[in-house]
């Protein structure tokens, strides 16, 4: 059943999961056009609500092309909800629904993908969870936005300590090994890069990197790659 906002008319739902869903909406106090991203937990923990506030501040003010633009957040009974600019954008995991990209529209995507997380870099910020349910793009002009600041970071670099893999933050498919806390290193803008050519692979291929069972067997996966790649590489 369609969820009820005062002072905004649900429209559609593009996006839900166990945390969140995700609505286009109008905004009934000047019928703009909206998206609307709302907690799905009826009783949302500090933490849960932390992780919300901080996806909104982070970006609240930049301004910057290839981040989405957040207008306000608001609270709805025990939770809360942010608004979103609405672009007429569909994520990158919709339109791979159908199937990978040809290499010409691959390529036509992955540059300005990769603009767009260069962006987000000079701006002092790692993403964390860089997935293509979290790029955005609208199909007629090819703009790109990255959206879902939830779990993101303004250091420079930090310490991911070690997380029972079904905790684990950000998209498991494409996530970091370093993120995963079982290697000595520290979480930096490097960890957006291989969640950007993890995204990269699934677009060129239509499937994720590694097809795991479960959290554990990807977490060995994702570590498994970088130890091969560390091997191989010349020096």
């Amino acid at each position: 059943m369609m969820q009820i906002l005062p002072g905004y008319h649900l429209k559609t739902q593009l996006y839900k999961s166990p945390c969140s869903l995700v609505y286009r909406a109008i905004r009934e106090s000047d019928m703009q056009a909206v998206v609307i991203k709302l907690l799905n937990i009826e009783y949302p923990s500090q933490e849960d609500l932390a992780r919300f506030k901080r996806g909104y501040s982070l970006i609240r003010g930049v301004g910057a092309d290839s981040i989405i633009s957040v207008y306000s957040m608001e609270r709805y009974k025990n939770t809360l909800f942010i608004v979103m600019e609405d672009f007429g954008g569909v994520s990158i995991a919709n339109v791979l629904a159908s199937g990978a990209l040809g290499v010409e529209r691959f390529l036509q995507l992955a540059i300005s993908i990769a603009d767009a997380v260069a962006q987000i870099h000079q701006l002092k910020l790692i993403h964390k969870d860089i997935c293509p349910q979290n790029i955005v793009i609208n199909l007629e002009t090819n703009q790109i936005k990255i959206i879902d600041f939830g779990i993101s970071s303004e250091l420079f670099s930090e310490t991911q300590g070690v997380i029972n893999p079904e905790h684990l933050e950000g998209t498991l498919d494409y996530l970091s090994p370093e993120q995963t806390g079982r290697m000595n290193r520290v979480v930096d803008y490097r960890t957006d890069l291989y969640a950007l050519g993890a995204t990269f692979y699934h677009m060129l291929t239509g499937v994720p990197p590694f097809n795991g069972r479960d959290a554990m067997e990807l977490v060995h996966a994702h570590l498994s790659f970088i130890q091969i790649f560390e091997l191989t590489r010349p020096y």
